[in-house]
Parts: structure tokens; sequence; C-alpha cells
């Protein structure tokens, strides 16, 4: 009961009609302001749907929220005919790119929707967080999007353009190698909608699928740069990669043991 006075206190110019964005539980601290509500406080105001409410909520998708999960709210919201008091406002973009293009096993470590190609040598996608992600496995401090997960969003950006747009996926799996990465953070993103757009920089291709390509990805909130990465990355043949790596594994282990200063 508590959770449902809570959110009819949220303010808006129109009775009526209240805009709310609902993020995931870990975003706790976000969720503390006014108009910002948490997926499981959005699950307990639909179950108790027989509870006599004046308004109508308009309720947009934030981050953390695992999409099978407010499918499953918008599901039971049409089963108990509350759609005049709950509005759930499904963006166009809401569909994550896969995991063949982003090279992620879990459908919830990948942090992007489906890349768009806008023109030539450029890109867009949106971010779509979940709680559970690798990079929010732990805790989530402040109201902002820590900066690391930022930076695994933009090279999934850099992975799933490459693999959709840039390469021949017919001439085999390549290894993909980031060279540098060059972050400017301008502002906090906070979990609501966020845009990214990609911009290739420069592009070089060499034999076979190989090439060397730097983007320029720009995260987008309320039509504000907040962050801005250079990333550079190598696109090479895996036999090659995995040939080159195995010899500097094992490089690595006898310039180690060759060494007993640093055994001790």
């Amino acid at each position: 009961m508590e959770d449902i006075k809570e959110i009819k206190n949220m303010k808006n110019n129109n009775k009526s009609l209240i805009k709310v964005f609902v993020v995931g539980d870990k975003f706790k601290c976000f969720a503390k302001n006014k108009n910002i509500i948490g997926i499981s406080q959005l699950e307990k105001m639909v179950s108790n749907g027989n509870i006599t409410l004046n308004n109508h909520y308009q309720i947009y998708i934030g981050q953390g929220v695992c999409e099978m999960q407010i499918k499953k709210i918008h599901q039971r919201i049409n089963k108990m005919k509350l759609n005049k008091r709950f509005e759930i406002i499904f963006p166009d973009f809401y569909q994550k790119s896969s995991k063949c293009l982003t090279h992620k096993q879990k459908n919830e470590n990948i942090m992007i929707s489906d890349p768009l190609k806008l023109s030539d040598g450029e890109f867009k996608c949106h971010l779509m967080l979940n709680d559970n992600c690798a990079e929010m496995s732990d805790h989530v401090t402040g109201h902002h999007i820590q900066g690391m997960v930022v930076i695994e969003a933009a090279r999934q950006m850099v992975l799933a353009i490459s693999e959709k747009y840039l390469i021949d996926g017919k001439s085999g799996k390549p290894n993909f190698l980031t060279n540098s990465v060059n972050a400017d953070f301008k502002r906090f993103i906070f979990p609501l909608q966020v845009e990214a757009i990609a911009k290739i920089v420069e592009i070089k291709k060499s034999i076979g699928n190989n090439l060397i390509c730097s983007m320029l990805i720009t995260f987008i909130q309320n039509e504000e740069e907040c962050v801005s990465l250079i990333c550079k990355s190598s696109i090479l043949d895996s036999n090659y990669v995995e040939e080159k790596e195995s010899n500097l594994a094992a490089q690595c282990i006898n310039t180690y043991l060759s060494s007993s200063q640093r055994l001790n």
C-alpha cells in the first residue's frame, strides 16, 4: 500500500495523467526521485490492480529493466484489463542486438539495441541495460550509470556494427582486438533513455577479412553529448590470432620461469 501512496503523490500538471520512468531495482538511489519507480514497485502496483486508482499512469522504460520482465507485466495489464490505469510505452528500438553480433553468451550482458545504419559510415544504437549484466553484478553507486558500463557498451557497438556492416561473415569467424579506447566523460548519464551514435573515423582493409577501424562513439541524453569515445580495433583472421596468442603466452610463461626473482 505504501508503494501505491508514493506513486499517487507524484506531481504532474495533468492530474489524470502521470508520466513515470521504470528503472531496474539496482538504481534504487535514482528511483527516489519523483516520477521514477523501480521494476519491483511497478509489479506491486499491477498486482494490486483492484485498488482504486484515479490516475492513468503512462510508463516509459529506463535502464536496468529486463525486457522479458516488462513484457510479462504488460501481458498482465492486458489480462487484468488495467489498460485504463497503466500504459507501458514501448520505444521503437526495443529490440536488443543479438549474441552473435555482440559476442555475448548471456542475453543480460547485451547492452545495446540492434545497430541501425543512418548513412555511409554512421550508425545508431540505444542503451538497453539489464540489472543482471556482468558490469553491474556487484553494486551500483549514486544516481548515474558508471563509466565502465558505458565503455563496455561502446565496445559492443564496435563489434555489432563491424559484424553487421563492415565484414563479410562468409569468410569465417574473425577475432576482434581492441587497440585503444580514449574516453571523454562530459556529463553524467542517468538510467533513462540513451542514444549512441557511431561514426567511422578511419578504416583500413587488407587481405581477406582483416581491417583496422577507428570509430567515434557519442552517447547522447536529452540531446546533450554526455560521453564520447574513440575506439580503435583490429579485425584479424582467427587462425592468425590464435597462433600469435599461443606463441606469446608460451613466451610469457618461459620468461617468468627463467627469472627466479619474479617467483619469490
